[in-house]
């Protein structure tokens, strides 16, 4: 099998709640680590550009149309001591879609 995907890992987080809280809390780095994706991919998720992170996507899955879309958030207690990284930055809107 080859290397895991970055969408792939996203839809694991997407799917499984505990996993999603791991990446949103303090144990972000080491579910990176063990993820299966490469350095470059790790580090690509871990600047929080959705831009970059859908260009990657877009590279893994050529051709295919990337929507970010929140799934399984609707029952997501997030503990009171993790905030949102303040580095986040949403992608411009492309010419080419619609």
């Amino acid at each position: 099998m080859g290397q895991k995907l970055i969408g792939e890992f996203l839809t694991e987080l997407a799917e499984d709640v505990d996993k999603l809280r791991a990446y949103l809390g303090e144990d972000r780095d080491d579910l990176l680590r063990e993820s299966g994706l490469s350095e470059d991919q790790q580090e690509v998720l871990r600047s929080n550009d959705l831009k970059r992170i859908r260009d990657a996507i877009r590279a893994e899955y050529s051709g295919a149309q990337i929507l970010f879309v929140p799934l399984g958030l609707q029952n997501l207690t997030v503990p009171q001591n993790i905030t949102a990284p303040q580095n986040l930055t949403a992608p411009p809107e492309d010419d080419d879609e619609g």
